[in-house]
């Protein structure tokens, strides 16, 4: 295999900064904004001066963030749709993707969706892996889970669907928040 090498990040910052469409500037800046995040908790670990400010102190929020997503999949198969709707933030921040389109700009947007399925009768069946957590900062987390729903009609007629789910979650005095969202999902058979 030819042509790949490992380039100090700096100097890959730098060339995708001075060269390259706005894809590579933007990404260059994703992996800034990472390494800015991340260098300090890795030259902590490592026993290096991170510098008391650059200190994440997380106590168990990684544990918090799966009580909380486990009580919004409770409340999902419970068909309890004004508790699954408490759980998403109401913040001018949020967002939620799904299958390549912001669905959802806000928190008001996505409550009808879930208000619809009340009315019509609907209930789910959402089932996961155990979801993986990464604490990002005190008071930010990210969530990833694979997951499968069925959405059965009054009627009976189910429809089935799974992928991956990544939620970005913000501690407020209400508790962890969904803030922004991503669904990537197929329907079931494909």
């Amino acid at each position: 295999m030819g042509g790949w090498r490992a380039v100090p990040a700096p100097a890959m910052l730098r060339a995708m900064l001075s060269h390259g469409s706005v894809m590579r500037r933007s990404l260059a800046l994703l992996l800034l904004l990472a390494l800015a995040v991340t260098t300090p908790a890795l030259a902590q670990r490592r026993g290096g001066a991170a510098g008391k400010s650059a200190t994440v102190t997380t106590g168990d929020a990684g544990g918090e963030v799966r009580t909380t997503f486990a009580a919004y999949a409770r409340a999902l198969n419970a068909a309890d749709w004004p508790r699954v709707i408490s759980f998403y933030a109401d913040d001018p921040r949020f967002e939620w993707i799904e299958d390549g389109e912001v669905r959802y700009p806000s928190k008001d947007a996505i409550a009808p969706s879930f208000e619809a399925m009340a009315e019509t009768g609907s209930t789910i069946v959402f089932k996961t892996e155990p979801p993986h957590v990464a604490v990002l900062a005190p008071g930010v987390a990210a969530l990833r889970v694979s997951f499968e729903t069925t959405i059965v009609d009054k009627e009976g007629k189910p429809f089935t669907f799974g992928g991956l789910l990544t939620i970005d979650l913000i501690k407020t005095t209400d508790g962890w928040k969904f803030l922004r969202g991503h669904t990537s999902s197929v329907p079931s058979g494909r």
